[in-house]
């Protein structure tokens, strides 16, 4: 599982290539090879008829992690609701959300994708969406409205309120230094009057990463294959940009793109932090779950989950009892050796729930689960009820999205804190309160109510599963962007908003899950 470990990648990247934090230089940075073409297969988009022709509805789809946007853009594509290429990408996101591909042979690279199987091979990570899409030619305009709060990022986006860079991109051959083979390179040429670039064109060294400038070559080396633009705006200037009347127009394909994190990014584990069970003590009790169950879809995910729960209750109970006075110096009491020999005791109560919620098919294994019961039973006796109540709040949850290209359900769950730690992470925090969600939300009514243009379609991205979102605001964040796309578009009503099915506890969210 790396998905935290592409955030920082992207962040590092970005430091090293001319600071700018943009995402479209690391569309050049990596070695790719052009994938072999597989069948055509339709790609149906949910509630979609085939006649777009007569329809003035603009869908707008809901995920929790951004890479699984792909899905919905290319069957929106396929449906006409936006064109198959030369899309103006308007991003709202407090990321850039600019990483590479890892592997970047198993994507289309300069044509569309032809396949189901082509569209999950550009679901690597959930920070790579943006490069995987334009390299197949789907995104000529990248627009990354970034937030005011998040100033102190290393992305660089600070240093202007606005940037551009013009670029044209493609890829050339040359021979490896270390295998003397011919290799495929991207490669590309730049200008940017707010960074002093006057097309610049380069390699970059992708086994140097403090190589900053990386590999100058000249223009004719590049087989040019695309141009683009990306513009980084901040939000206020975007404000100002789109009052212009000539920034965005009506003549753009527009696809509207919103990540709930543009509201403020939260350390989700500092909530056990906060009563003293730290890092080693998370990542020990993420190792016992992902032992118990391997949960293969995002039903398993919420029943594992609902059964993590009433263990941690059954637990709960049991130390609320022997809080009380008159029992404080029964035997099973005395220390927490003994707690957990009298709630081992009901292990076939807790196996009747695992097969009641249709988990014991999904065993990890079969003969070691009741060895895996007895340690996280003994682990959770060593807690406090404060540090139980902690864990059950924050849960367990699937380390990524099924629809990840290698999402393994051999190593699926995990304790459901994200993967941003305040020790070993660039990302800055922010947690909003509920008047700057209130000032935020005015920020994007202004941008997107001026009537300049109209998406062809919406995707908003939760990404609470990952850990960025602040879960207890996400419901406020949530309602507040749809109230502001229904005022902002006529085309979009109540029915246009479709749920992907793999999103973190349903439709209706995570966070208070157990609260009736």
């Amino acid at each position: 599982m790396k998905i935290r470990s592409v955030r920082l990648t992207e962040l590092v990247l970005i430091i090293v290539l001319f600071c700018a934090a943009c995402c479209l230089f690391v569309w050049w940075i990596r070695t790719p090879s052009v994938c072999s073409g597989s069948s055509s297969t339709s790609l149906p988009v949910a509630g979609q008829s085939e006649n777009r022709a007569a329809q003035s509805k603009i869908p707008v789809y809901i995920m929790e992690e951004h890479h699984e946007v792909i899905k919905y853009w290319y069957g929106a594509a396929n449906q006409g609701y936006i064109p198959k290429s030369g899309n103006v990408l308007l991003h709202i996101d407090g990321h850039s959300d600019g990483a590479p591909p890892p592997k970047w042979k198993l994507g289309p690279l300069f044509r569309y994708p032809i396949s189901n199987h082509e569209l999950t091979n550009m679901m690597q990570q959930n920070d790579v969406f943006v490069v995987a899409s334009a390299l197949t030619g789907f995104i000529s305009r990248y627009i990354w409205v970034w937030p005011a709060w998040n100033t102190k990022s290393v992305e660089g986006q600070s240093k202007h309120e606005y940037a551009s860079f013009a670029a044209r991109y493609g890829a050339m051959y040359r021979n490896d230094s270390k295998t003397g083979r011919l290799v495929t390179e991207l490669c590309a040429c730049i200008t940017s009057k707010e960074y002093h670039y006057d097309n610049y064109c380069f390699i970059n060294n992708a086994t140097d990463y403090l190589d900053m400038d990386g590999t100058p070559i000249e223009e004719s080396e590049c087989n040019i294959k695309y141009s683009g633009l990306v513009e980084i705006v901040s939000d206020t200037k975007a404000i100002s940009l789109i009052k212009s009347g000539t920034w965005i127009t009506a003549k753009d394909k527009v696809l509207l793109d919103v990540d709930e994190d543009f509201y403020g990014v939260e350390a989700s584990v500092s909530r056990l932090y906060g009563v003293g069970i730290d890092q080693d003590r998370v990542d020990e009790v993420s190792q016992m779950v992902e032992r118990l169950v391997c949960a293969s879809n995002t039903h398993q995910e919420r029943q594992t989950d609902s059964f993590y729960n009433f263990l941690i209750q059954t637990i709960i109970d049991f130390k609320i009892v022997c809080s009380l006075r008159e029992r404080a110096n029964d035997s099973i009491c005395k220390n927490s050796r003994q707690l957990g020999s009298a709630v081992r005791k009901l292990q076939p109560e807790f196996m009747k729930n695992l097969r009641e919620r249709n988990l014991e098919q999904n065993l990890c294994d079969h003969t070691k689960i009741k060895f895996a019961l007895n340690r996280l039973i003994l682990e959770f006796c060593k807690m406090s009820i404060d540090q139980l109540k902690a864990l059950a709040e924050v849960g367990i949850c699937l380390n990524q999205s099924p629809k990840t290209m290698n999402f393994d359900h051999r190593h699926s769950m995990r304790v459901c804190y994200g993967y941003n730690t305040p020790d070993d992470t660039l990302v800055m925090f922010y947690v909003p309160s509920v008047a700057e969600i209130d000032k935020r939300t005015d920020n994007l009514k202004d941008i997107l109510k001026q009537k300049q243009f109209v998406p062809g379609a919406v995707t908003i991205c939760r990404s609470t599963r990952d850990g960025y979102t602040p879960k207890k605001y996400f419901t406020k964040i949530e309602s507040d962007v749809k109230l502001v796309l229904r005022d902002a578009f006529p085309g979009i009503r109540e029915d246009s908003f479709y749920y992907d099915e793999d999103l973190l506890g349903g439709p209706s969210g995570w966070h208070g899950r157990f609260l009736v």
